[in-house]
């Protein structure tokens, strides 16, 4: 038992380390929104979009700059915020009803 659990926190130490936190953190964050009713995917959203405006680059399917695609850089980010915000004001929306 002892040289199971030395194994587990062995292999789980070789795989965080040298690996990008703000993805498994990410990665975490998607899982919790599932469990959360979908609102946090919301906020996981709005942050991309506002990450997106900072760095002048986003992700779709494929790499896109602002310098070189502005109006597919824009629409993009205009998605993930307009969506991020329907997101999260849905519920409060029905919440006041």
């Amino acid at each position: 038992m002892n040289s199971l659990i030395k194994k587990i926190f062995g292999t789980l130490s070789e795989l965080l380390s040298g690996t990008r936190w703000r993805a498994i953190l990410t990665l975490g964050f998607i899982y919790i929104t599932m469990i959360t009713h979908w609102w946090l995917w919301g906020l996981l959203l709005i942050f991309w979009g506002v990450k997106d405006l900072i760095s002048n680059e986003t992700w779709l399917t494929e790499p896109v700059m602002k310098s070189r695609e502005p109006l597919l850089f824009y629409l993009i980010v205009a998605t993930w915020l307009v969506f991020g915000f329907y997101i999260i004001s849905t519920p409060i929306i029905h919440l006041l009803r």
